[in-house]
């Protein structure tokens, strides 16, 4: 799981819409005052590559395995608010992302320097460039008709590289390493789960 802190935590704008007036009333010009929040589900980026293979590499003296990311673990959520005419709509709404062209790369090197107790991970991203490309569903997140006949259709992006399709783009790196260590538990913990799984044994012994 990668966390980040948003640049903003809302996005604001402003839009002016011409409404058609009925007869014999011309059009009309309504303004719309939006604010959306959007973030991750649970505030991070969640992925899992699964099972990977190592491969022993002796120029750096580490292994190395395959660090595609092909989708994300969880979804993006968030909420609007439209001000017209006095008015407020408000919702919310989610969206998935799945891969499209270009996938990003988690950690892709691990060493054992430190194993049992820790392990070093690095090698994220491409040197100074490691774009990510995913498709979002649904497209469209929101669409509200308000009495004054402003209309707003909240859309995702767009893929950079197919402008036909939406989606999200982003990149990432790291130029140092991150250590995993190792968490031993308190001795009064291996005792609760000694007790633990004495009860299941117990359980199981009952049951036959």
């Amino acid at each position: 799981m990668i966390s980040g802190t948003p640049s903003a935590s809302d996005i604001t704008f402003q839009e002016t819409q011409q409404v058609p007036g009925q007869f014999p009333n011309p059009a009309q010009n309504a303004t719309g005052d939006m604010t959306v929040s959007l973030a991750p589900s649970g505030g991070v980026l969640s992925f899992d590559t699964g099972p990977q293979s190592l491969t022993w590499n002796t120029a750096s003296g580490a292994y190395t395995f395959d660090g595609t990311l092909t989708s994300l673990g969880n979804n993006f959520g968030g909420s609007y608010s439209l001000i017209t005419d006095g008015q407020t709509y408000s919702g919310s709404f989610t969206y998935g992302l799945s891969a499209y062209i270009y996938s990003a790369c988690t950690f892709n090197t691990v060493s054992t320097i430190g194993y049992p107790n820790s392990l070093t991970l690095s090698g994220l991203g491409l040197p100074g460039y490691n774009p990510a490309e995913f498709t979002a569903s649904p497209s469209i997140v929101a669409d509200v008709a308000a009495a004054n006949g402003f209309n707003m259709e909240l859309h995702t992006g767009v893929l950079q590289y197919n402008e036909a399709l939406p989606g999200e783009y982003f990149s990432w790196g790291s130029q140092g390493t991150v250590t995993a260590t190792l968490v031993v538990p308190e001795p009064a913990s291996l005792s609760l789960l000694a007790v633990g799984m004495f009860g299941i044994s117990l359980l199981r012994r009952y049951q036959r």
